[in-house]
């Protein structure tokens, strides 16, 4: 009865390894590689040409487009997962000029954080501190899935399709609560970048006096590590997942590490946080200190 109820996971594995193994040695032999090629550039043609969309469609379409020319270059380089990085980062920078456009927080009166890094009333070193340990689990990740390929032989095809169906297009893509946390919004972290010194900021809810200034300096580094973590490593991890899961033999470790893998970039997630944007009243010169006003004067003060 044992055998027999194996049965069914051991011709599932056989149908995937028969679909997606190499055909050939040859590399121009590979039907993944062109069936991959034109989804992925029908997609990007028609999101640059007509905006991007997100539809689950569309986004199906690209995700598994890219997922089979990952699996292709593992398949017939020997440096697939640093051509992969090199190829998302291309996607990234696409992504960035497709939606990038004029945005006045004055206007709009207020934004909303998500993260440690845009938690600007937070610590500046304790944002340095998580960003570090996100780079070094990042690290890990990398170093894991580049040395665990060198004999793509053993590869379990039937995983790596389950990462396309049960977790980048059922955890991750196209829907309005990604298990991968939000995306850096680089719109916003230009404005604010461009106008630091016109901007004050107050947590909603709180009174007038209690508003503040943020250096331009400690922008710019919560907007690298916003942008490093919630923008380049939250695409690496989102499309490697197959490459992860199909270095699995067994079922179970595929569903644990699917759910787990995603804590890398939400780490520096927070609860949601309102601030109210205001035009800045006065100089101020503190990079992440509250300016409170007392009957002595304007003084900085640590936040609670």
């Amino acid at each position: 009865a044992k055998v027999g109820s194996m049965e069914p996971m051991v011709e599932a594995k056989a149908l995937c390894n028969a679909i997606f193994a190499p055909p050939s040695l040859v590399w121009y032999e590979d039907w993944k590689l062109w069936v991959g090629l034109v989804g992925y550039c029908s997609i990007w043609t028609k999101w640059l040409c007509r905006g991007l969309d997100w539809t689950f469609e569309s986004k199906a379409v690209q995700c598994f487009s890219l997922d089979l020319i990952n699996l292709h270059l593992l398949q017939y380089t020997s440096r697939g997962i640093l051509m992969i990085f090199g190829l998302l980062l291309l996607q990234s920078a696409a992504s960035i000029y497709a939606v990038y456009s004029p945005h006045d927080l004055l206007k709009q009166g207020s934004f909303t954080s998500y993260s440690t890094y845009t938690r600007l009333g937070g610590s500046l070193v304790q944002a340095c501190w998580i960003f570090m340990g996100q780079l070094l689990f990042a690290w890990f990740y990398v170093y894991s899935l580049y040395s665990s390929y060198s004999d793509i032989g053993n590869a379990e095809y039937l995983f790596w399709f389950a990462g396309f169906v049960s977790v980048q297009m059922t955890m991750f893509f196209a829907r309005g609560d990604s298990q991968l946390g939000h995306t850096w919004n680089v719109n916003q972290a230009i404005y604010v970048f461009s106008n630091v010194y016109r901007l004050s900021f107050l947590i909603d809810g709180d009174d007038e006096e209690n508003s503040f200034v943020v250096g331009k300096s400690a922008w710019l580094l919560r907007s690298i590590f916003g942008f490093v973590v919630n923008l380049v490593l939250r695409d690496f991890v989102g499309y490697s997942v197959p490459i992860l899961l199909m270095n699995f033999h067994n079922p179970i470790d595929c569903v644990i590490y699917s759910v787990a893998v995603n804590f890398i970039v939400t780490l520096d997630d927070t609860p949601t946080q309102l601030y109210k944007v205001r035009e800045r009243q006065h100089e101020g010169y503190s990079d992440y200190r509250l300016r409170v006003e007392t009957k002595e004067g304007i003084i900085d003060e640590e936040p609670p």
